[in-house]
């Protein structure tokens, strides 16, 4: 008997490694035990991207206490010059001493890196730009499954996806400076499968994905992890306004007519419906992402206990402390229930206008 229950575990053993070579075979795609170890080691975000305030964080003091030119494992090309610039709209790497054409190569390979396919390139208008590529985490099931559950499922992966990014990348010949500037844009698309067909939206950018991609970029060109982290962080070109506990807005440090450009493309890029635009009072009426009609999918399903108004305005008016500073106020049309704090903040959040 005990015989027969060895033969029977064997035959089931062989059947789910027959069950998960065949699929794989099937599917076109290699065995991921096979090809782990050959992959590169993935650079983890760092602490500083989430809690940029966090400057005693265990990555960081371990950064601080070692030699990180041996521990960067991706291939870089030794860039001497590079920094990471800024101005009140978008960052950029700044490449000094290089020429234009060895950063052009440097980047395809890159994005290729980054598992990327390259779906347009333009060396005449210095564009590349990626195809959506499917972002895949590996699911925490320890805290779900049990042993024997585990133990069933261990020849397969369990791999949550429906977030899919895609990138611009665009390099500018700054040759009277004798620089390279490379400006990385990121774009998200996501896959609502909760019905019987599948929706395809189009969401705001990640403004966290732009500062990986600047991160790894660095790395890439051969800056050190400090270094590139050092580089990277947000410098804060607002303050936000409290009104006793509870955020009221924020102050821009530009003036009006900067910051009202400014204003637009974070708007235009966060892809929020605009109603009414008032260049002359300096003032955008935007319907919130709850009332539109693409929300009504898992995005919209996601934030509805927010409760958003359907209108909200978005206003500057000089400071009058400082005119190199213009105050963004947030509120609703005449008659409407007040935002609150959650609510303002959330929607300066979404539109990039304030860091997660």
């Amino acid at each position: 008997m005990a015989l027969l229950k060895l033969v029977g575990f064997g035959v089931l053993y062989l059947t789910l490694a027959s069950c998960s070579s065949l699929s794989n075979i099937y599917n076109g795609e290699d065995d991921h035990r096979i090809h782990e170890a050959e992959l590169a080691k993935k650079l983890e975000m760092p602490p500083n991207f989430i809690e940029p305030k966090d400057t005693n964080s265990l990555l960081t003091q371990s950064l601080s206490s070692v030699d990180l030119s041996e521990v960067d494992t991706i291939p870089s090309y030794q860039v001497e010059q590079i920094q990471v610039k800024s101005n009140l709209v978008e960052r950029w790497i700044e490449f000094e001493g290089v020429d234009v054409k060895q950063v052009w190569a440097g980047l395809r390979q890159f994005v290729q890196q980054q598992g990327f396919d390259i779906a347009e390139e333009r060396l005449d208008l210095g564009l590349i730009e990626t195809q959506y590529a499917a972002r895949i985490e590996h699911a925490p099931v320890e805290k779900e499954l049990g042993a024997l559950s585990r133990m069933l499922n261990s020849w397969r992966p369990e791999l949550v996806s429906g977030i899919y990014d895609r990138y611009s990348l665009q390099v500018i010949d700054d040759t009277a400076n004798k620089k390279v500037k490379v400006y990385i844009r990121h774009h998200m698309m996501q896959a609502d499968s909760s019905q019987n067909t599948t929706d395809w939206l189009i969401r705001p950018y990640d403004t966290m994905m732009e500062s990986l991609a600047l991160y790894r970029a660095m790395v890439f060109f051969g800056a050190t992890q400090l270094q590139a982290i050092s580089e990277v962080e947000t410098v804060a070109y607002y303050q936000e306004i409290y009104e006793g506990e509870e955020l009221a807005g924020i102050v821009l440090a530009a003036p009006r007519s900067q910051a009202w450009d400014y204003l637009q493309a974070m708007v235009y890029r966060a892809d929020w419906y605009v109603t009414a635009t008032r260049p002359a009072l300096y003032e955008i009426w935007l319907k919130t992402p709850e009332n539109t009609p693409s929300s009504k999918g898992f995005f919209g399903r996601l934030f509805s206990g927010r409760d958003l108004p359907e209108l909200v305005r978005l206003k500057l008016t000089p400071s009058e402390s400082d005119a190199d500073k213009t105050m963004l106020s947030l509120n609703v049309e005449e008659g409407g229930a007040p935002l609150n704090a959650e609510q303002r903040r959330h929607i300066l959040t979404t539109l990039g206008l304030l860091e997660k």
